[in-house]
């Protein structure tokens, strides 16, 4: 969700995708289109300055929800179903999103650090 809100922000995904190769994770559903490559200049760190959490912030602020009600309404005698739905709606998030990343992030974090050596001359 993450990536294809980055997409349609016109953010550069090329961190995140390392991000999650890194960590062994595959993307849910569909694999990225084309239309989802990052093709601009190749970066020799492309972690300088990136922000994880800044780069999510970015992201989720193009985050769309779709509203579908339905209830059953009694007066009385009457009853009668009123429905409702709205599709685009923009939906914002709070800092509270940020709880999620260390979740996240420790099965990469855990990965870089069982794959790493300790050397000392």
């Amino acid at each position: 969700m993450t990536r294809d809100l980055a997409v349609d922000a016109g953010l550069n995904t090329q961190q995140l995708d390392g991000i999650v190769a890194l960590g062994g994770y595959e993307y849910v559903g569909a694999p990225p289109s084309k239309r989802h490559v990052y093709r601009g200049k190749r970066q020799s760190n492309i972690y300088k300055g990136f922000d994880l959490t800044k780069f999510v912030d970015a992201a989720f602020k193009v985050l769309k929800s779709d509203v579908t009600l339905s209830t059953d309404v009694r007066i009385g005698d009457y009853a009668t179903t009123i429905e409702f739905a709205q599709d685009g709606l923009p939906t914002s998030t709070d800092e509270s999103l940020h709880l999620l990343l260390p979740i996240l992030a420790q099965p990469i974090v855990q990965k870089i650090v069982s794959g790493s050596q300790l050397g000392s001359d």
